[in-house]
């Protein structure tokens, strides 16, 4: 998929019915990242790849063995707020 307008329907589309959803931007992995949360739990996480200023790839984490591991993770580092 190419196009940043395509490549930002289909996550609109993937937040759409998770509910109440919000949104940080956050680094992860040393580069920035949308983190989504539901119900005050770790959601989806997508990476970006920046080249020359503009975003080349997008990285999606939606696995919840994955999401969980990184929820420790972001949770050592201060994330979420609060915590």
């Amino acid at each position: 998929m190419h196009g940043a307008a395509k490549v930002a329907r289909l996550y609109a589309g993937m937040f759409a019915g998770a509910g109440q959803v919000s949104i940080e931007i956050l680094e992860v992995n040393g580069g920035p990242a949308v983190v989504a949360t539901a119900g005050g739990a770790l959601f989806g996480v997508l990476g970006f790849e920046v080249v020359d200023g503009r975003i080349r790839g997008l990285r999606a984490v939606g696995n919840p063995d994955k999401l969980a591991f990184l929820s420790g993770q972001l949770s050592r580092s201060g994330w979420p707020a609060g915590s």
